[in-house]
């Protein structure tokens, strides 16, 4: 009897001591650490096949920074940080957090050399780095899934909206398809997109006409063009569809399966496939695949020409040469 309420009585303190162990001690020993970041490669234009990678964090680079959404599942270091080679700071907290389902991060978007947050109100934020604070943007929180051709800003109207497809130019917004849009993507002046009944459209921003393309057998609820043909994530396997070809276009070809896959991400003829077992590359010109990091990924990102960045278990970012080569950890 006695040993069971001694059992009891120290039950609160043991967790007590779990939680400043693993939690309290590794969050403050990460806001004392103040490492920046060097050999950045020259930035490229990969934004919205970044945003499409599903990732819960957002990684921008512009110029020689780096900015990252941190949305660790517990502490009082999430928010938004920039990277440069003297160190880094963050630029907006969104203050304690305890628990997975209590981090919800402002999506941060690239726009003409820019960066954006868009905090869930009427219109996104501009980051000004000469006075470090947001000042207002004219580009609608509605715009937040969107892609830039031309200078022009495409998007379909959600989270929030009728879910059509708009242009944003010159200020004003401009309506360009009137049924609803699933998903969408711009490759080469034409604009592929999935209607709500599986159909694939094209609608030449040029010419400012639409074609019927193909009927997609299971959907295509998000999918991003690299070298000709799209790549999207179907019954855990990576599926291929090539546009050039006239026959099997509905069904596809099956690149990748076996493995749990979390997302995919493209860019210079490459497919980066981020699954439980690892961060795999595959090739589209050579159709061969390989292991570049043995990490659990979640998500990755290329935003310049020499690296591949990764998030790993917790949030953690990694790095790894798009050549291969050893990853490094980069904060987390």
């Amino acid at each position: 009897m006695k040993k069971t309420i001694l059992i009891i009585s120290i039950l609160p303190l043991c967790l007590c001591l779990y939680y400043l162990i693993t939690i309290v001690f590794p969050a403050i020993t990460l806001g004392f650490q103040t490492d920046g970041i060097s050999n950045l490669g020259n930035p490229v234009d990969n934004d919205y096949n970044n945003r499409l990678c599903f990732g819960l964090e957002d990684l921008v680079q512009i110029d020689d920074q780096l900015y990252y959404n941190y949305a660790r599942d517990y502490c009082w270091n999430n928010g938004t940080y920039k990277f440069t080679e003297n160190g880094r700071e963050r630029i907006n907290w969104y203050g304690v957090r305890f628990l997975a389902d209590q981090i919800e991060l402002d999506p941060i978007r690239k726009f003409q050399n820019e960066l954006l947050l868009f905090p869930g109100s009427d219109t996104a934020k501009c980051y000004k780095p000469e006075n470090n604070e947001f000042a207002h943007s004219n580009i609608p929180y509605e715009a937040l899934n969107f892609q830039v051709v031309n200078n022009d800003v495409y998007f379909t109207a959600h989270p929030i909206g009728d879910f059509k497809l708009y242009v944003f130019q010159d200020g004003k917004k401009s309506l360009i398809l009137d049924k609803i849009v699933s998903s969408f993507y711009c490759y080469e002046n034409i604009i592929y997109y999935v209607t709500s009944d599986s159909e694939l459209w094209t609608y030449d921003i040029v010419k400012k006409n639409d074609d019927f393309c193909l009927k997609l057998q299971g959907g295509l609820f998000n999918f991003l063009i690299e070298d000709g043909s799209i790549y999207t994530v179907r019954d855990q396997s990576v599926v291929k569809i090539d546009l050039k070809k006239q026959t099997d276009k509905e069904k596809g070809e099956h690149i990748f399966y076996g493995e749990e896959i979390e997302s995919i991400n493209a860019w210079n003829k490459k497919v980066y496939i981020c699954t439980k077992n690892g961060l795999l590359q595959y090739d589209t010109e050579t159709q061969t695949t390989t292991t570049l990091a043995e990490h659990t990924t979640t998500s990755c990102y290329i935003v310049d020409d020499y690296w591949v960045y990764f998030v790993s278990e917790k949030s953690s970012l990694w790095r790894v040469p798009q050549a291969g080569g050893e990853a490094e950890k980069v904060f987390g």
